[in-house]
């Protein structure tokens, strides 16, 4: 009775992560993120074309840009989860229950990370809502940039990746990663694929620093053979979507160089941002054009600081000198990759030369975070009860302190309804053209018009096509295009 009474408490604690989460998205509504003005056309797009014509994964779309490649599109939505959600539901339906659902496994997969790596209930419990709730989390979700909340589930696929069972668990496992890796890619966010194991490496030296025996079952032949499977059949799942893609990013290669700045002008980033839940803004001293919502990245505010403090009252200096290196090592890793330091050895690399947002790259800092807290918290097993309840106040509390519109650059209106000749006309804005359109190949000087021109042929931006990007389609193909079965 006990347990099932336990196993309550943590359901209700994760509901409550969700409500928290949905409350932050929609406090404004109907304003809502900037970011949700690409993401909720682009699934109208989808529902209109199963709704209406029975097509499940169109290929292109006559309601943006004249004419545009979806199942090409890097940033598309086809297939992925939240598209089924929506073809359920609707748009807004759709995004609340799948923000809710990831959420949900999100906490999950933290709280049973934890628990595999020796905490206890009370701080998994903890460390849970504070994965759940980081500001890498709920601003995503609030800005609009709805496909960065798969970071989320980092801890859940660790989790399934370590855990032992039988031969037939051992199967489903690998099914269900490659599955979860594969949302990378359809709710694309394509660099927590390289994130993700960036992550994974950088938890390997504060395992050493900590003792931690449980590094052994990151290192052994078990581990080598898990990463091959699942590799391949994550491939396997994608690879048509990314050879796609890729034929489509040959005629749009983006390239955008990451900032380059002194290790020191980032300093005092790298070293607050583990440690403050108050919204903060790096812009001027830093020189990112991303200001204050790409900055916060917290996961479980005031704990390193309450850790801290219980260590120096316990005189445990053996303890100290961990916390140190541990910290000081998250902070060296967040100069290396948010200073550009490593900008000279990307800037030739494909897909890795477009990732400019400099701060968006401290995302690789979070495992390595949610490991040190793990960590911590295994040292104060003992502590007494309120201080685990103060500091998961503050983690539920924290995201209020963030949802002023200027925050988020809240301002797209959902009017709940789709209003096709404007947004079809409208400016286009799309990421694969570039911010200004600049990456768009203008043809013996033809100049792209997307407020008054006549479609264009979507299937001229695949270069696989060949045919220039501005081809005019042919009259008999524009009601074509309309019907989703232009191949």
């Amino acid at each position: 009775m006990v347990f099932d009474r336990a196993r309550l408490k943590l359901f209700f604690l994760a509901i409550l992560c969700v409500a928290v989460l949905l409350a932050c998205t929609l406090w404004h509504f109907p304003f809502m993120g900037h970011d949700y003005s690409l993401i909720i056309p682009a699934l109208t797009d989808l529902k209109v074309a199963w709704k209406e014509f029975g097509v499940l994964n169109p290929q292109f779309s006559p309601m943006k840009c004249l004419g545009t490649p979806l199942w090409a599109n890097p940033t598309g939505l086809n297939l992925s989860l939240l598209h089924f959600f929506v073809l359920i539901f609707n748009e807004l339906g759709g995004l609340v229950f799948f923000i809710g659902l990831i959420a949900i496994l999100s906490f999950y997969g933290a709280y049973y990370l934890a628990r595999h790596f020796g905490a206890n209930e009370r701080w998994s419990a903890y460390l849970a809502t504070g994965w759940t709730l980081q500001g890498a989390m709920f601003v995503r979700v609030t800005v609009g940039h709805i496909s960065y909340i798969n970071l989320g589930l980092f801890p859940l696929i660790l989790f399934l990746f370590l855990r032992k069972g039988s031969r037939q668990s051992f199967v489903l496992e690998i099914v269900t990663i490659s599955f979860l890796l594969s949302q990378f890619i359809y709710n694309p966010a394509p660099y927590l694929v390289i994130f993700f194991p960036m992550g994974l490496l950088a938890c390997l030296p504060l395992m050493a620093i900590w003792k931690d025996e449980r590094i052994k079952s990151l290192l052994n032949r078990s581990t080598l053979i898990k990463v091959s499977l699942i590799s391949l059949l994550t491939l396997l799942l994608t690879f048509d979507k990314l050879r796609a893609v890729s034929d489509l990013m040959k005629s749009f290669p983006r390239k955008m160089d990451l900032l380059e700045l002194s290790p020191l002008k980032v300093l005092g980033y790298a070293v607050l941002n583990p440690l403050s839940f108050w919204p903060h803004d790096f812009q001027k001293m830093v020189g990112w054009w991303y200001g204050n919502w790409e900055s916060i990245q917290y996961l479980f505010p005031g704990l390193i600081l309450v850790s801290l403090i219980l260590i120096l009252s316990r005189k445990d200096y053996k303890k100290l000198i961990q916390l140190s290196l541990s910290y000081l090592f998250i902070v060296s890793l967040t100069l290396i990759l948010t200073s550009g330091i490593l900008a000279p050895l990307i800037k030739d690399i494909p897909f890795l030369n477009s990732m400019h947002a400099n701060p968006r790259w401290n995302m690789v800092t979070l495992l390595p975070m949610f490991y040190l807290a793990i960590a911590l918290v295994r040292e104060l097993a003992d502590v007494k009860q309120w201080i685990i309840y103060s500091l998961l106040a503050v983690a539920l509390f924290s995201p209020s302190l963030h949802i002023d519109k200027q925050n988020f650059g809240i301002r797209y209106y959902f009017l709940g309804s789709y209003d096709f000749a404007r947004n079809r006309l409208a400016y286009c804005y799309e990421p694969f053209f570039g911010y200004g359109l600049e990456a768009f190949p203008n043809p013996n000087g033809f100049k792209t018009d997307f407020l008054n021109g006549e479609f264009y042929d979507p299937r001229c931006y695949l270069q696989s096509r060949n045919c220039l990007p501005g081809t005019q389609l042919k009259p008999v193909e524009k009601e074509k295009l309309r019907t989703y079965h232009l191949r």
